[in-house]
């Protein structure tokens, strides 16, 4: 192959074939990183008996749950990029428990995601309460 073909196969490869990709509005074949990525951030509130409220870090969380799921809640008090928010905005009442345990004479505590499926799209918010035994 000459120098020319390999121009002429470079061009193809990462102009041509990313380019047309987008014409169908896909993308599939440019390269995105993380332009499409969701991301997430959680708060976490406890009230203690006396309705005094007190906010908790994920990240204490993050450390009471450990392996996958403690990397997911670690620093997620700010946005974080992941696929990942959909399992996360299922198991609020899950995460709750996690967090009664956290906040140690807890009544009841409230876990919240903000989720957006971009960096520029709307915000979309759950929130589930759960009470402390």
């Amino acid at each position: 192959m000459t120098p020319r073909h390999h121009l002429l196969v470079a061009a193809l490869v990462a102009v041509v074939l990313p380019g047309a990709s987008w014409v169908d509005g896909s993308g599939f074949l440019a390269f995105r990183m993380y332009a499409r990525a969701p991301s997430y951030r959680l708060t976490v509130t406890a009230w203690d008996p006396g309705a005094e409220r007190r906010l908790i870090a994920p990240t204490a969380l993050a450390a009471r749950a450990g392996g996958i799921l403690g990397h997911l809640l670690a620093g997620s008090d700010h946005w974080v990029t992941s696929p990942r928010t959909e399992f996360l905005a299922d198991h609020l009442n899950d995460l709750g428990r996690i967090a009664c345990q956290v906040a140690r004479n807890a009544a009841r505590v409230e876990i919240g995601i903000d989720r957006r499926a971009t960096r520029d799209a709307p915000i979309e918010t759950r929130r589930a309460v759960v009470a402390c035994p």
